[in-house]
């Protein structure tokens, strides 16, 4: 996958990646913290994503 095409991804799902962690954690700072750990991961497997 090409980083342009990554980036794109990444960037329409990185809000529903916060809601969904603001959800399951009650707190900004945390669900800050976990989504862009799940961003991280999902830019170090881009070489493994799917459609």
């Amino acid at each position: 996958m090409e980083q342009k095409e990554l980036h794109k991804i990444i960037e329409q799902s990185a809000k529903t990646i916060f809601s969904y962690c603001l959800s399951r954690t009650n707190s900004k700072t945390e669900a800050e913290d976990l989504s862009q750990d799940i961003l991280v991961e999902l830019m170090n497997s881009s070489c493994n994503l799917r459609d």
